[in-house]
């Protein structure tokens, strides 16, 4: 889980492990925030939160 947002980390045979680093770099930029969990038996959820502009 420590390693989720570091670009170039992958576990799979295909793949550059950048997916979830240009999520966060998103999140980042659009002062969101991206929460990650880890069912035991496998699986995950992400949820995006994205703050909403005051008019």
């Amino acid at each position: 889980m420590e390693k989720l947002f570091i670009p170039f980390t992958t576990t799979k045979d295909v793949g550059l492990g950048l997916g979830l680093s240009i999520c966060g770099s998103i999140m980042t930029r659009l002062k969101g925030n991206i929460f990650l969990a880890s069912g035991l038996t496998g699986g995950a959820m992400i949820v995006l939160e994205l703050k909403k502009d005051d008019e």
